[in-house]
């Protein structure tokens, strides 16, 4: 609902359908001391929106990546809350028949609440907004 305002918003045209696969993310972060780590993370999603008219549909991708400085709140042995917050790039590409169109923004990430639960191998619940989007959960790994 909120792509299909933007689109609206944006191009003046009516979003029929959308679909796409949700942005896939990996990162990596180094602790710099107990509570504060910097790192970086990678994405890339792709999405397909189908217009209420001739033009025909829009075939998006984007990649790119951020720094980010993340702050631990707790961090105990097999627990950890976190929150983070990163800048970088963002590369987008659209296809609309044979119209090709590339462009690059700023990419953006704030996660104000996050929990880690493992030792070496743990899983996590990452909740904010952004480019890696408003809510991810994953297997992490520490070396």
């Amino acid at each position: 609902m909120l792509g299909e305002g933007i689109f609206r918003g944006l191009l003046g045209r009516e979003v029929e359908h959308s679909s796409g696969n949700g942005t896939f993310t990996a990162g990596y972060s180094h602790n710099l001391n107990k509570r504060l780590s910097m790192g970086i993370d990678g994405f890339y999603g792709k999405n397909t929106v189908s217009y209420k008219d001739d033009l025909g549909d829009s075939k998006w991708n984007v990649f790119g990546g951020l720094l980010n400085m993340q702050y631990s709140y707790l961090n105990k042995t097999k627990l950890k809350l976190y929150g983070k917050g990163g800048l970088g790039y963002a590369k987008f590409n659209n296809r609309q028949k044979e119209d090709r169109e590339s462009f690059g923004a700023l990419s953006y990430q704030f996660t104000p609440i996050a929990i880690r639960y493992g030792n070496k191998i743990g899983i996590y619940g990452e909740f904010g907004f952004g480019y890696l989007g408003i809510a991810n959960v994953g297997i992490s790994f520490k070396l």
